[in-house]
């Protein structure tokens, strides 16, 4: 005897759980969808927001320490907006 799932979609539907046949193997892929396109772009962006404050920092010091005793380091110091 052929249950009403298997006459509608054509094949044999498992009825228990949340999904029910072959629709369970797509929850799967669709999770990993979502995290490719929204966690990993945002954690990648946010890990390089990190980097470019050190690069900075150090690029700044380092420049600070190559100038220190002429007027350069003075003018960069100084408030543009005084």
């Amino acid at each position: 005897m052929h249950t009403s799932h298997e006459r509608i979609i054509g094949w044999p539907v498992r009825v228990s759980g949340l999904l029910t046949g072959y629709a369970d193997g797509m929850v799967g892929g669709i999770i990993i969808v979502v995290l490719l396109l929204t966690v990993f772009p945002v954690s990648i962006m946010m890990s390089m927001a990190g980097v470019a404050a050190l690069l900075g920092t150090t690029t700044k010091n380092s420049v600070d320490n190559d100038n220190e005793g002429s007027e350069l380091l003075a003018v960069s110091e100084a408030n543009p907006y005084s």
